[in-house]
């Protein structure tokens, strides 16, 4: 099973290649990397730098898994992938593997050019990679409730929103507890905790184990979902 989703993770990377997603991830990183390495003050990147972590493998994460899952569909990708020992869990897991492990890399790199290469990176990329998975994972949902790109860039409108709240706590336009209870609210404090010059081992634990529950229950819904689709041949139609 390990080496099929291995497998389904890296036609996913290759696939992601053709469609110059990673570019995307390189470009957007770059260029924030650019703003806050000379456009930003050295007192307000710590406040101001951890929005950036949340909100690039939460937006990107969210439309390039479901960007893929319809470019491979209209071209009758998953279709010919099916008629391989591969099963629609691996296929999942490959996909939003894929798509994580560039947010991640990306995040990584753009962490160390930011505020340096110190043992922080070794505690973000876990946090970052649960977190991507996640949204990734919200985008192959999505993906499955509207049947075309044009619909989903509508339909996903108040769900980001949604995701996104967790970002009025951190600037303390919300209270907390009134964001606290969204799935992406545990990213924000880890991410927001880690680009302090004291970062609190406790905090990244819980959000790291809170994303990973997370996660692993939206797996297995959406694994569940997509499977009903497959055998009712509503996704290949």
């Amino acid at each position: 099973m390990i080496r099929r989703v291995l497998h389904a993770a890296h036609l996913a990377l290759l696939a992601q290649t053709r469609a110059y997603f990673p570019h995307v991830y390189a470009g957007v990183t770059a260029v924030l990397v650019l703003v806050f390495r000379f456009a930003v003050p050295a007192e307000a990147v710590a406040l101001f730098f951890p929005v950036f972590l949340f909100a690039e493998p939460g937006m990107l994460g969210v439309n390039l898994v479901a960007a893929q899952r319809y470019l491979e569909k209209e071209e009758g990708s998953l279709a010919a992938l099916l008629t391989t020992p591969l099963r629609p869990q691996e296929y999942l897991a490959g996909l939003v593997l894929a798509s994580a492990l560039v947010a991640t890399a990306s995040g990584c790199v753009a962490f160390a050019l930011v505020l340096g290469p110190d043992a922080r990176v070794l505690l973000l990329a876990p946090a970052l990679f649960a977190f991507s998975l996640l949204s990734g994972l919200l985008g192959f949902a999505l993906s499955l409730r509207y049947g075309d790109f044009t619909r989903f860039i509508l339909g996903q409108i108040p769900f980001v929103v949604l995701w996104q709240l967790p970002l009025l706590g951190f600037f303390h336009v919300l209270p907390w507890p009134a964001v606290a209870w969204l799935p992406s609210a545990p990213a924000i404090a880890v991410l927001a905790d880690l680009c302090h010059p004291a970062p609190t081992f406790v905090t990244w634990a819980i959000g790291c184990s809170a994303l990973l529950a997370l996660g692993a229950a939206a797996f297995a819904w959406a694994s569940r979902s997509f499977t009903r689709r497959i055998r009712s041949a509503a996704e290949l139609a």
